[in-house]
Formats: structure tokens, sequence, C-alpha cells
């Protein structure tokens, strides 16, 4: 069917089919690239590109328990993506998670600490106080923008290099 403007109109589930499947093209296509990438950087510098992409995908996927390693490691990075998506969608750069994550984790192992090893409720409190700690950093530089209208790029990356110190004074200290 023709829509007002004389087009054929595509269904809305055919446009959403397409755009899922571009989505993924575009990952795959930024992973081979990303090898590729790799390669030539390794080839460059004398050593065998096919031996270096091997050790890359033996090492994050095909040996024992790696997939495991792999996922612990991301999951710092998927968090900071999630924020900086949000943020992005809200039209604020936020340059400083890595701070926000330093001391959510902080405050998530300050309270693990306190409590009985494996419970279920050290679970839950943890990351309620990681959250909610990470937050307060953050809020940190809303606060600064809208009382004092500190650039936000400017005060999270400040809060970053404050939050590294905070925490490795925390962690080296008994409470």
């Amino acid at each position: 069917s023709r829509n007002a403007d004389g087009w054929f109109a595509m269904s809305v589930t055919a446009t959403a089919k397409r755009d899922r499947i571009e989505l993924i093209a575009l990952y795959v296509v930024t992973i081979v690239l990303a090898f590729v990438i790799a390669a030539i950087l390794v080839n460059t510098s004398g050593g065998s590109w096919s031996k270096a992409v091997e050790a890359m995908v033996n090492g994050a996927f095909k040996n024992p328990g790696r997939w495991g390693e792999t996922l612990r490691r991301a999951a710092p990075l998927l968090i900071v993506a999630a924020g900086s998506a949000i943020a992005a969608k809200a039209g604020i750069i936020n340059i400083g998670q890595e701070g926000q994550v330093l001391i959510g984790a902080t405050g998530a192992a300050f309270i693990m600490t306190k409590i009985h090893p494996g419970s279920p409720v050290m679970l839950i409190l943890g990351v309620l106080l990681g959250m909610l700690s990470g937050a307060a950093w953050a809020g940190i530089s809303a606060l600064l923008y809208y009382w004092r209208r500190v650039p936000v790029v400017l005060s999270t990356l400040l809060l970053v290099y404050l939050s590294s110190q905070l925490t490795g004074y925390t962690m080296t200290r008994k409470f």
C-alpha cells in the first residue's frame, strides 16, 4: 500500500527487522576490522599475524575457563557503556565513569567485608551500596554543574583522579 506521499509504506516489523540486521552487521564488521588492524600492526612489527589472532581467540574463548574470565573482565566495561549510553541519551557527555565505577566498587567492597561472606544479605546490600555510592559520586558533577556551571566533562574527568586516590586510601585502611 502507498502512504500519503505516494511511496510504498514498509511495515514497522520489516523496518525493525532491517534495523536489527544492520546493527548486528555493524558489530560483526567492527570486530573483524579490529582483528584486521591488530593483524596489520603485528605483521608490521615483524610478528606472525596468524599466531597473534589465534592467541587472541584462544585466550578469550577457546581455552577452558576463558569465557568466564572474558565476561569478568568485560563486566565493568559493559557497566560503563550502559552509563555512557544513558548519559548520551540525556545529552550529557560524562567521561568520568571510571571514577564512578571505582567509588561504587569501593562502597560495595566496604559493606561486603563488614557482613558475613556468602550471605544473601551481603550481596544485596553490597550491590545497593555500590550503586548508591557510584550515583552519589556522579551527583557531585551534577551538583557542580547546576550550582556553579562547572562543565560536566571537566568535573567528571577530575573526579576520576580523586576517586582513584580515595579508593587507594580507603582500601589500605581498616574501618
